[in-house]
């Protein structure tokens, strides 16, 4: 009986926001791809990828979702022809999930358990979570798709995360106070706040 892979994933969108997804070491990138997509209810036809990183997040290699081979040694792997695990294999590796590519906004994945199969259960499923998700497209205030392609971020380090800098779309707006549709106000704000 093989062996099961918990990965813990979070956005830098949200600090409250998880899921664990249980998958088999022998499956495929592209089936942990389909179950995030199932679990999130995103649109199945937008383009996605996965990237290898380092435990400092820096991408290393890609998994995309579809063959865009061009004869080089450094083309992305494919999801569907790619074992998890056997690039998978040490507890706390980590990947990127980029699933909005016209912002480059992406879910970071971690490996953090390895678990005993459980008999008819089905695989892959989400073990546990909180919170819901960002949306799958990211508009701006004019109602047009952000441009910022492959914005490198790394998963919020609630040390140098202050919420109370970021408007609504999680860009720095001190100047002009735009501060009542704000999803990131924490509770404490709220609190604060007399107008609430």
């Amino acid at each position: 009986m093989g062996k099961i892979l918990c990965f813990r994933m979070i956005s830098n969108e949200d600090k409250k926001f998880f899921r664990d997804i249980d998958i088999e070491e022998g499956s495929t990138f592209f089936d942990l791809h389909d179950a995030i997509q199932d679990e999130l209810g995103f649109d199945k036809a937008q383009l996605a990828s996965f990237f290898i990183t380092d435990d400092k997040w820096q991408k290393k290699h890609e998994i995309s979702l579809l063959d865009m081979k061009g004869g080089k040694a450094d083309d992305p792997l494919i999801m569907d022809e790619t074992i998890i695990s056997e690039h998978i294999k040490e507890l706390k590796q980590k990947l990127i999930y980029v699933f909005d590519f016209f912002s480059g906004r992406a879910f970071f994945l971690e490996f953090v358990e390895e678990k005993e199969k459980i008999r008819h259960k089905k695989y892959p499923h989400c073990s546990n979570g909180f919170g819901e998700s960002p949306s799958q497209i990211k508009f701006d205030r004019g109602g047009k798709k952000s441009n910022n392609l492959f914005e490198e971020e790394e998963p919020i380090d609630d040390e140098d995360f202050d919420e109370d800098e970021l408007d609504f779309d999680g860009e720095l707006d001190k100047e002009e106070g735009e501060g009542d549709n704000d999803e990131f106000n924490s509770e404490e704000d709220v609190s604060e706040n007399d107008e609430y």
